[in-house]
C-alpha cells in the first residue's frame, strides 16, 4: 500500500501523538512528521523504531499551509499514491486507512473526509455546503447515505489521490494556518472537483483549546494571536475569485461577532482587542496572494 500520512505539529502532548504515530505504522502508513515547534521534539522522544516514520523539522512556524506542502512535496518524491493529513491530536479508529482507501479508489473523484467528531462532546463537527449563491450551511447526514458530497471539510482526516495536485495545486502558504482548507476547497470547487465524506470511516478532533456555551451560541475559545488569522483570513477570502462572495461576506461577520462575544466575556479583553483591530487592519490592506499555489 503506497499511502503516505502527513501530521503537522506545534508543541504536540507527546502521549496523544505517539498514540496516533503507532495507530499509523499499525495500518501500514508511511509517516512524515512535520513538526512546526520552536522547539521540536526529537524520534528519541517518540521511541518509535520504524524506517517508515520520518521527522522534518523548521525550528520556528511556518504554519500549516507550507508544512502541508512540504509534506506533499515529500510524499510525492516516494511515489505515494494516497495522502491524508492529520493535526497532531487527532483520534482515528484501527481501520481508518484501509477504510478510507477503500471508499476514496471507488467512489470519488480523488478526496475523501472521514465522519469527524468533536473529542470532548463526541458530536459530529460540521461540513459546509453552499447553495447557488454562495450561502453556507451545515451539511446534514442522510441515514440511508454512506458517503455523500460536500464543499468544506477541514483538513485533519482528510484523503486526497496524489495526482490531484496536479489539478488544483498546493494549498496557500500566505494564509498561514485558517482557511487554509477552506481556500482550498472552494479551489476544488471552481474547477469541479468534488469532495466527499464517508460515513464508514470516523475519526476524533479537537477545535480550539475550550467552548463555551452561551445559551444557543457556542464561543470557540483561541489565542489573542489565532484570532488575528481568523479575522485577517475571513476578509482575505474576499480576494480570491473563486471564494463567492456572499460566503466571503457570511464568514466575515459570523468572525467578526465571535470575536466580539470572546472579547465581552474574556479576562483578557486587551489582547484580544488589539489582535482583532490588527486582523480588520491587515485583512482590509494586505495583499494576500491569491495565486501560485
Amino acid at each position: 500500500m503506497n499511502h503516505t500520512s502527513i501530521i503537522t505539529c506545534f508543541d504536540p502532548d507527546l502521549e496523544n501523538l505517539i498514540s496516533l504515530c503507532k495507530t499509523l505504522l499499525n495500518q501500514n502508513s508511511r509517516i512524515l512528521l512535520v513538526d512546526n515547534s520552536e522547539n521540536p521534539i526529537t524520534l528519541d522522544d517518540l521511541n518509535l523504531e520504524s524506517n517508515e516514520l520520518r521527522h522534518i523539522k523548521f525550528n520556528k512556524n511556518m504554519g500549516i499551509a507550507y508544512a502541508q506542502n512540504i509534506g506533499i512535496k515529500e510524499a510525492l518524491k516516494d511515489k505515494s499514491s494516497f495522502i491524508t493529513f492529520f493535526d497532531q491530536d487527532s483520534i482515528i479508529e484501527e481501520n481508518f486507512i484501509k477504510n478510507i482507501l477503500k471508499d476514496i479508489k471507488t467512489k470519488t473523484d480523488g478526496i475523501i473526509a472521514p465522519l469527524s467528531k468533536d473529542i470532548i462532546s463526541g458530536e459530529l463537527l460540521p461540513s459546509i455546503k453552499l447553495n447557488k449563491l454562495g450561502f453556507p450551511s451545515v451539511l446534514r447526514l442522510k441515514p440511508t447515505e454512506d458517503i455523500f458530497s460536500t464543499d468544506i471539510v477541514i483538513s485533519s482526516g482528510t484523503t486526497i489521490s496524489s495526482s490531484i495536485i496536479a489539478k488544483i495545486g498546493f494549498f496557500n502558504e500566505a494564509l498561514f494556518i485558517d482557511h487554509v482548507d477552506t481556500e482550498w476547497c472552494l479551489r476544488c470547487k471552481n474547477i469541479g472537483v468534488r469532495i466527499f465524506i464517508t460515513s464508514n470511516v470516523t475519526m476524533k478532533h479537537s477545535i480550539g483549546k475550550e467552548r463555551k456555551k452561551l445559551g444557543p451560541i457556542t464561543i470557540q475559545v483561541h489565542s489573542p494571536e489565532r484570532c488575528y488569522f481568523q479575522m485577517r483570513n475571513s476578509l482575505s477570502l474576499l480576494k480570491f475569485s473563486h471564494v463567492p462572495k456572499i460566503f466571503a461576506a457570511y464568514d466575515i461577520f459570523s468572525t467578526l461577532f465571535n470575536r466580539m462575544v470572546l472579547i465581552m466575556i474574556s479576562n483578557r479583553k486587551r489582547e484580544y482587542f488589539q489582535a482583532l483591530l490588527r486582523g480588520l487592519k491587515d485583512g482590509l490592506l494586505s495583499n494576500v496572494k491569491t495565486k501560485s499555489y
